[in-house]
């Protein structure tokens, strides 16, 4: 059995595949930026490159195209690591981006409002394309 699938069998919940320019961020002061990979009611997964997400507690989740926010979700982290030691070969704005690291990043929702919650629930029926 490979680790995707144990990391799969241990979640309470299924997880979704989303659509592009799903955004998770860690408050207006963060630099780090990702994009979400898969999302359920119970937490979500997301690729960013850097070092390591901030060990904050709180995240915000966008997709600005169909004007969705949803602030201050309190999360664990539960996974964080390269993959597989992939460095990105990017052109952003006329600049190569050496040295820098393709991550992923697993959380779990803590403490979700029913608010949040509906608002997550929302999210996935409408913004999702499949079980991941």
């Amino acid at each position: 059995m490979n680790a995707g699938n144990e990391r799969a069998e241990q979640r309470k919940h299924r997880r979704f595949e989303v659509s592009t320019g799903s955004l998770v961020s860690f408050g207006v002061h963060s630099a780090v930026l990702g994009k979400i990979t898969d999302m359920g009611v119970g937490g979500l997964a997301f690729r960013y490159i850097g070092e390591a997400h901030p060990r904050g507690s709180f995240l915000d989740i966008s997709l600005t195209e169909h004007n969705f926010y949803l602030i201050s979700v309190r999360f664990k982290t539960v996974a964080d690591f390269a993959i597989d030691d992939e460095v990105l070969h990017t052109v952003a704005n006329g600049n190569l981006l050496h040295g820098r690291t393709l991550r992923r990043s697993s959380v779990q929702f803590q403490k979700l409002t029913r608010h949040q919650k509906a608002e997550i629930e929302r999210f996935i029926q409408n913004h999702t394309i499949g079980e991941a």
